[in-house]
């Protein structure tokens, strides 16, 4: 009878290469998508005046030119999300205090009796806010123009940025961005002003609504006025934080699961795009210096590129299978390894867990392996693998790879890894992310692959 190790029945299930089964998200090779106005035109919406006595508001959605619908305008209360006053920091809260009142030192400004200037909470923090998460910075948006908030904070604020101009607020050793509404980008065309043609909508949500058309994603139009306690979202953020998950998970099985995983991953290296993706990833081809257009291979990308070799764009693979690299890779990269016991793994892997076959067909392997990759080690001359001790070195692969597919969801281990990259960014596409591949953990989990 087969020895079969319990260490390595959880791969069992795993699709072998000739036999890879239907990705369940293979329908959406082709999806169907709806397309979407590029700038609906403003809709009725209540001011920041009007009250809002239910926990969320609906307005009807713009419509286009051309007749498409565009995302409802919705303003919703910061209640309903558990919002409270003591989830923003002392800075932040300091920052839209001096705003609001217009607390300035300049005498023009006290004889002016001006109320103060509209401040909201704007882009990523609102996010976090509403996912429950600790936000790692807040971002401030207001109807003051720099000049006004410089002025307002004498001898701690600062105007930067040539094309994107914003303003750093110093307050304890801290900086808050402070944008405003009066700013556009250099060379744009985009006009703030309050046409006939808005008639139907307020000033202010035509002011808001024409800021986020400048945005580069929907959430990171969402706007929180912590005075009101009001979110106003007119691109849909909301509704595209719930989707985040399925969204992001998609576009990556599209890249690692149709054949093309190892085009992607330089794609992604070379533009930047990995660190904020797959950080374990991008420390490794940081750790052995892979160039951003580096034309040459490491063992990580010949992986993928045998695993291209079986997939085509009508014959993906399940996405549990290219995490399952991903996290054998780094297995590697963290220990090196005999190349006869990555050989004996990657046969029990193949063979549904059978060690004892594993074994016997790992030891009749004569072929030299790719001494170029630091992942495995140069096997010791004269060296006699007996069975067992063959056995309790694959199983402790094992174990090391299952602990690194834990790790890949886990929140330390991921900023430990970011660390090791120069100028690593503050991605925050992360956390989905971090979610995406726990849920892929999960399906592995759930289908005994451990």
């Amino acid at each position: 009878m087969a020895l079969r190790s319990p260490e390595l029945r959880w791969l069992g299930t795993l699709t072998r290469p000739g036999r890879l089964a239907p990705s369940s998200l293979a329908a959406l090779a082709s999806p169907r998508r709806r397309r979407r106005a590029s700038s609906p035109s403003p809709s009725p919406s209540p001011s920041d005046s009007t009250p809002s006595t239910a926990p969320a508001t609906a307005s009807a959605g713009g419509v286009a030119a051309d007749g498409l619908e565009g995302p409802q305008w919705k303003t919703v209360s910061a209640k309903r999300y558990g919002i409270k006053e003591s989830m923003i920091p002392d800075e932040a809260w300091n920052v839209l205090h001096r705003l609001r009142s217009r607390a300035s030192t300049s005498l023009l400004d006290l004889m002016s009796f001006d109320p103060g200037y509209d401040v909201y909470l704007v882009g990523g923090c609102v996010r976090d806010l509403i996912m429950k998460k600790t936000p790692k910075d807040f971002d401030i948006i207001t109807t003051a123009d720099l000049r006004q908030v410089k002025d307002t904070f004498p001898g701690s604020a600062v105007i930067v940025g040539r094309r994107f101009p914003i303003c750093h607020v110093h307050d304890n050793n801290s900086i808050v961005e402070v944008s405003s509404f009066n700013t556009s980008a250099r060379g744009s065309s985009v006009s703030q002003i309050y046409s006939a043609k808005s008639q139907n909508c307020s000033k202010n949500d035509y002011i808001r609504w024409k800021n986020c058309q400048r945005r580069d994603f929907t959430i990171n139009g969402l706007m929180f006025n912590p005075y009101s306690e009001k979110i106003y979202d007119y691109l849909g953020g909301i509704e595209d934080i719930k989707k985040a998950k399925g969204r992001i998970l998609m576009e990556m099985n599209y890249m690692l699961a149709y054949g093309s995983a190892e085009a992607s991953l330089r794609l992604l290296w070379r533009f930047g795009l990995l660190e904020h993706l797959l950080p374990f990833q991008a420390a490794y081809f940081s750790s052995i210096r892979f160039k951003r257009k580096d034309k040459g291979s490491n063992m990580l990308l010949v992986l993928f590129s045998k695993l291209d070799n079986f997939l085509a764009p009508n014959r993906p693979c399940h996405n549990s299978l290219w995490i399952s690299i991903l996290a054998f890779h780094e297995a590697l990269a963290r220990q090196s390894r005999d190349p006869l016991i990555v050989a004996t793994f990657a046969l029990a892997f193949y063979l549904g867990g059978d060690m004892s076959l594993a074994v016997d067909i790992g030891k009749s392997i004569t072929r030299e392996h790719d001494a170029s990759f630091q992942e495995l080690l140069e096997p010791q001359p004269h060296q006699v693998w007996n069975d067992k001790r063959l056995i309790a070195e694959v199983q402790g692969f094992a174990a090391l790879m299952k602990r690194v597919l834990t790790e890949m969801t886990d929140e330390y281990h991921v900023s430990n890894a970011m660390a090791k990259i120069p100028q690593a960014p503050s991605s925050d596409v992360l956390p989905e992310l971090n979610s995406v591949l726990d849920d892929g953990l999960c399906f592995c989990s759930n289908h005994c692959l451990w």
